[in-house]
């Protein structure tokens, strides 16, 4: 669960999703290493009360449930750790959101914005910052920590269908925001469907909509923008 704080500092910003950018660099505010910085590698358009941070007993636990000091309804930002982002091994300049089913299992973490203290901005060519205290490696960084946390092995097949129902979800999340009639996931076809006027656009996981027309280019530049193509 999320750690408490003895002394909260009531006089500390109140952060919003949208004072952060990509490649911010950001410390986790109820942490006591102000050296073990994350970057800030996505900002999707889901509240923390719907983003699912972890499971327990077959129970979703939402960064909201985990982080009940917080605001439910804010954004989230989803951050990865330098030494991670370097273990992964991907090219990455901090201009462009990562999309997060590319991502491996367990490396992008969600918090609730106002947690999270700007520090700097990511430079691919600075080593990355390891944790002094070997406790800080367990940290899960979505607001709860290894101990609190029950961790099942799943198959990688399993993480392939998490990833891209998460990437489903997400696409789905910024294209209701474009003044459409509908919009469904249909998790089996892997697709988020847009009705408009009674005309359905299929949007792939990719973020490509199988139609030619100002509509299609519009929810392929929103998807491209707000995740990534």
């Amino acid at each position: 669960m999320t750690p408490t704080q003895d002394d909260p500092d009531t006089d500390r910003t109140e952060y919003t999703q949208e004072d952060f950018a990509i490649g911010d660099t950001v410390i986790d505010r109820e942490q006591d290493d102000s050296e073990h910085v994350a970057v800030v590698v996505n900002r999707p358009p889901m509240a923390a009360k719907d983003w699912e941070a972890y499971r327990v007993d077959g129970e979703a636990v939402t960064v909201a449930d985990d982080n009940p000091d917080y605001d439910p309804t804010a954004n989230v930002v989803v951050v990865i750790y330098p030494e991670d982002l370097e273990e992964w091994g991907i090219e990455w300049d901090g201009d462009d959101p990562i999309v997060l089913a590319d991502a491996p299992t367990g490396i992008a973490y969600a918090f609730p914005p106002s947690r999270l203290e700007p520090v700097g901005t990511y430079s691919p060519d600075e080593e990355s910052d390891t944790p002094d205290d070997p406790s800080q490696a367990t940290d899960t960084g979505d607001g709860s920590t290894g101990d609190d946390a029950t961790t099942e092995p799943a198959s990688d097949a399993a993480d392939d269908e998490s990833r891209s129902q998460e990437r489903l979800e997400s696409i789905a999340a910024v294209v209701e925001e474009l003044n459409v009639d509908d919009v469904t996931v249909d998790s089996l076809r892997e697709v988020v469907i847009v009705e408009k006027l009674g005309e359905p656009y299929d949007i792939d996981i990719d973020g490509s909509v199988d139609a030619d027309d100002l509509l299609a280019q519009r929810l392929e530049d929103a998807v491209a923008e707000q995740l990534g193509s």
